[in-house]
């Protein structure tokens, strides 16, 4: 299953059970899934790729991809745990690379 269906399920689960965070939801819930939907619009996967192409046209190297895609994951670990600083560090982060959309 990919992130952008993934991340809306375990916020719309973990939310009302007070098991996020209390700044892990709302506004920064919505800037996580923009940043985890372009993050899976990346396929660094297929082998001798350098670049990829988010869906709007986004170029980043295969390695920034897959930094991407971790950095989406360790938010929303960090947001299970409670951690909030430390989600708004990782998601700040990936913002600055994907240029704050």
């Amino acid at each position: 299953m990919s992130a952008k269906f993934l991340l809306p399920a375990l916020i719309g689960l973990l939310a009302p059970m007070g098991v996020l965070a209390d700044g892990c939801h709302g506004e920064f819930a919505r800037r996580l899934e923009r940043y985890a939907q372009a993050a899976d619009s990346l396929r660094p996967e297929k082998p001798g790729v350098a670049w990829v192409y988010a869906a709007d046209g986004s170029r980043f190297s295969a390695p920034q991809a897959l930094w991407m895609k971790a950095q989406v994951r360790a938010v929303e670990q960090a947001c299970v745990r409670g951690d909030s600083g430390a989600a708004e560090q990782r998601l700040a982060g990936l913002g600055a690379l994907l240029g704050t959309r």
